[in-house]
C-alpha cells in the first residue's frame, strides 16, 4: 500500500500528483509483537505451538538479520539465535508445549458459562493424573539406546571408584622390593588393604586357623 515505487500510493500520485498519502496509524499495531496476556496463561500454548511450527523459519530469519550492517541489531540476532539453538531451550520448549497441551482442555472447560462442578472436578483430577504420569514416564521402548546408556551411566561411579581404589592400593602393596610376591599372597594382602573398613578380630582369625588341618599341632 505505502510502497514508494510500486505501492498503491505511488500509482495514485502518478495520476494525481497533488494527492497526499496519509497512513493509518492504527495498522501499525498489527506489525508489532505483543506480550501474551498474564491472566490467561494457557493462551501461551498457541504462541509456543506456532513457534515450534515456524522454528526453522525463525532460525533462517535470524541468520539473515545477523548479516545486517547494523551492529546492534545483528549482534542481538546472533545472541538470540545461539540461545534458541541451545539444548536447554529446545527441551524447555517441548516440555512447555506438552504441559500446556495437557492443561488446555481444562482451561477451556472452566471458562464455559454453563460449567458443571462435578465434571470440572473430574477433569481437573484427570489432568493432574496425566501430568504426574508424564513427569514419571521413562519410555524405554521409544529410546532403547538412551535407556541403556543411562543404565550404564548410573553404574559408572561405583565401578570406576572400585577400580581406582584397587589400583591405588596395589601400588602400595606390590612395591619394587616385593616384586617376587606370589599371586596368592598378593590377593590376600590386597583384600586386607582394600577392605580395611571391615573390623577383623585376631581371636576369630586364630580360631579359624585352629579348626583347619595342619601338620604341626596348633595349641591355644
Amino acid at each position: 500500500m505505502s510502497g514508494k515505487f510500486n505501492g498503491v500510493q505511488a500509482h495514485i500520485k502518478d495520476t494525481h500528483p497533488l494527492a497526499i498519502y496519509v497512513h493509518c496509524s492504527a495498522h501499525v499495531l498489527n506489525l508489532l509483537l505483543k506480550r501474551s496476556c498474564k491472566t490467561r496463561w494457557i493462551e501461551r500454548f498457541h504462541a509456543i505451538n506456532d513457534f515450534l511450527e515456524l522454528y526453522e523459519y525463525v532460525i533462517e530469519a535470524l541468520d539473515t538479520i545477523s548479516e545486517w550492517d547494523d551492529n546492534d541489531t545483528s549482534n542481538k540476532a546472533r545472541r538470540l539465535r545461539s540461545s534458541i539453538l541451545g539444548i536447554e531451550f529446545v527441551i524447555s520448549l517441548f516440555v512447555l508445549n506438552k504441559g500446556f497441551s495437557i492443561g488446555l482442555p481444562l482451561s477451556k472447560f472452566l471458562q464455559k458459562s454453563n460449567i458443571d462442578l462435578k465434571s470440572a472436578v473430574q477433569l481437573a483430577n484427570d489432568t493432574q493424573k496425566e501430568l504426574q504420569e508424564a513427569m514419571a514416564m521413562c519410555n524405554q521402548s521409544i529410546y532403547p539406546n538412551i535407556f541403556k546408556l543411562l543404565q550404564i551411566l548410573v553404574t559408572l561411579p561405583v565401578s570406576s571408584a572400585t577400580n581406582e581404589r584397587t589400583f591405588s592400593n596395589l601400588k602400595r602393596i606390590k612395591t619394587y622390593l616385593r616384586n617376587s610376591m606370589s599371586e596368592g599372597r598378593l590377593n590376600g594382602l590386597a583384600m586386607l588393604s582394600i577392605n580395611k573398613n571391615y573390623s577383623i578380630k585376631p581371636e576369630e582369625v586364630i580360631e579359624e586357623l585352629a579348626r583347619k588341618k595342619r601338620r604341626l599341632p596348633f595349641l591355644l
